[in-house]
């Protein structure tokens, strides 16, 4: 939302903003680097590029973000730090509270039990006799909620110049729910330096339904999100305008979150590529408060979660466990909800024949195969893709596809690569299942259908969730690639949902841009993501191939996908859309 508003209204705004000591310590991070590091006294193009290689630490994805930004600072090819404390402030400063007793970071997380539900905040101080306080939303007297203790943790990393978590993290299931049930909560507990009881806001929740064939489930789905470095905050922006017209049920990020770790060493400061910069992932958890605080947060693990040995990741989240299944904290676990069941497994950790991984999968797909007349949909997520023709791209197909196969997974969402790709559903590189053209009440007017059962996954590789996007595309684009897009750019789909008809039918012809390397002003239109002639005379806006996905498992027969952008526009519904059936 906010890159989106016009330069002279960002300058407009920033009397208007409020500073606060996460983003402030975190521009300071920068400054200190750049002054002491590199002789700037102010931020200018090339100092950017080397700031974003601290976390991203290929330069491609650093020089093709450069002008984007570069232009929400109106065009300048140089900026002062205070300009950035405040541009920075813009986004965040409304959000942040400073008062370190203030409950902030809320997050749901499902338990795998439809009538419980984790709640799990931060407070960068301690306060005394921690509670959540729950009950029906049609009640409006907090003395008769119920009130349960939570826990409290903390976690430490080695400590260097820049600033580390000194907050307590708690941690509290909300139990004796009735499925599929609307209440209402707020967390608290008693400031002992102030004398005072303290609340977080009053949020709304659902509780999870029983598990049916025919209860519509919806999810929104993402992967290599982010905070301001660069449009992850933008994703959750666009994901709370949707909640309630949407109304999904959960989120899932499928790996690489907050991308707090550093990417590039400084040896002059001792920085190293192991070092992770822990209050991002304060500013992440405030970031999505205002959708995971209404439905649970769910995540996998991806290689930015590695730092540390995954200390952070594993301290700050709580996914369901299934002792029976010997899950394995946030790396690999499953759960039902609605008519989906849900499996999550690690990139990150060993899937060889045998290994603990290895034998989670078969066990947890057994199960999910066995209820399929109860839970019709089994999805599966690993950060790493599966299949994948962005140049470079790992492929974890001899590692699991076996295994997809024979149990008849649904759905395979991944991420990893800063771009999005569907993929046809695959048995050893070959496509076993192509879809059909049938008319849906959309923008795009017809809908790839597959009718895929015992065919295998289609597959989404989703990391277009707000990681700086810069990718290369094989070419020819494989048999197996439906669609894909990255860089503001839609390339040449074999599977476009009548866009080529609509470039032939305008004279546009077809273009493919994925191998230029500069752009000139016809190509980089915004073909083709608005259908009005009027509208390409636009410029390229490379925001507008970022988002995040839509899942709607309608009942047990049909099942509905979109990537829905981030871009804010009436005649942009969704970039691309499929069905299972």
């Amino acid at each position: 939302m906010i890159y989106q508003i016009g330069s002279i209204v960002l300058v407009a705004f920033f009397a208007l903003s409020s500073a606060s000591r996460l983003v402030d310590e975190r521009v300071n991070f920068y400054e200190r680097i750049l002054r002491e590091v590199y002789g700037k006294d102010k931020l200018d193009v090339d100092g950017l590029v080397q700031l974003l290689q601290l976390t991203q630490g290929h330069p491609k994805y650093n020089h093709a973000a450069v002008e984007y930004i570069v232009d929400k600072w109106g065009g300048a090819k140089e900026i002062s730090f205070e300009y950035l404390h405040k541009l920075v402030n813009l986004i965040y400063g409304d959000q942040i509270s400073d008062d370190p007793f203030q409950p902030q970071e809320l997050h749901l997380a499902y338990t795998n039990d439809p009538t419980s539900m984790k709640i799990m905040w931060v407070t960068m101080q301690g306060l005394e006799k921690p509670f959540v306080q729950y009950m029906s939303a049609l009640s409006s007297k907090w003395e008769i909620a119920k009130t349960k203790v939570a826990a409290t943790s903390t976690y430490t990393v080695p400590e260097k110049w820049w600033p580390v978590f000194n907050g307590v993290i708690y941690d509290v299931d909300m139990t004796d729910l009735s499925p599929d049930s609307h209440y209402k909560y707020r967390v608290g507990g008693f400031d002992n330096v102030n004398q005072t009881m303290r609340y977080s806001e009053e949020f709304a929740f659902k509780a999870a339904p029983v598990p049916s064939p025919d209860r519509t489930t919806r999810v929104f789905t993402g992967a290599d999100h982010g905070t301001f470095e660069l449009l992850g905050f933008e994703t959750v922006l666009k994901m709370t305008k949707m909640l309630d017209e949407l109304r999904p049920d959960f989120t899932f990020i499928a790996g690489d979150l907050s991308y707090a770790g550093l990417d590039s060493e400084v040896k002059a400061l001792d920085i190293s590529k192991d070092d992770e910069f822990e209050l991002i992932w304060d500013l992440l958890g405030i970031q999505n408060q205002p959708v995971s605080a209404r439905i649970p947060w769910m995540v996998g693990v991806g290689n930015h979660e590695s730092f540390y040995n995954f200390t952070a990741f594993n301290a700050r989240y709580k996914m369901p466990q299934t002792a029976a299944l010997n899950t394995n904290q946030n790396f690999w676990y499953t759960f039902t909800y609605g008519n989906i069941q849900w499996v999550a497994i690690s990139s990150e950790h060993d899937l060889s024949e045998g290994s603990p991984q290895n034998v989670f999968i078969r066990q947890a797909l057994t199960d999910a195969q066995n209820n399929r007349a109860n839970v019709p949909w089994i999805i599966l997520t690993i950060h790493k893709p599966i299949y994948c023709s962005v140049e470079g791209s790992p492929s974890f197909a001899s590692r699991v596809e076996s295994l997809l196969l024979e149990f008849d997974v649904d759905l395979a969402l991944t991420g990893h690569m800063h771009a999005y790709e569907r993929i046809h559903p695959v048995n050893g590189g070959a496509v076993s299942v192509y879809p059909v053209k049938q008319k849906m009440d959309t923008l795009l007017k017809e809908v790839d259908v597959y009718y895929s059962k015992g065919k295998g996954p289609v597959h989404v590789m989703q990391g277009h969730a707000g990681g700086f996007q810069a990718e290369r595309w094989t070419q020819p684009p494989p048999a197996w690639s439906a669609y894909r897009m990255a860089d503001g750019v839609l390339p040449r789909n074999s599977s476009d949902n009548g866009l080529r008809k609509w470039f032939h039918e305008h004279g546009l012809g077809e273009l493919d841009l994925s191998d230029e390397t500069s752009f000139t002003e016809l190509q980089l239109r915004d073909l083709p993501l608005v259908p009005s002639i009027d509208d390409l005379k636009s410029s390229y806006n490379y925001s507008h191939t970022f988002g995040f996905g839509y899942i709607t498992a309608l009942n047990a027969t049909h099942l509905h996908y979109q990537a829905i952008p981030n871009v804010d526009m009436p005649s942009l519904r969704n970039h691309d859309e499929l069905t299972l059936e």
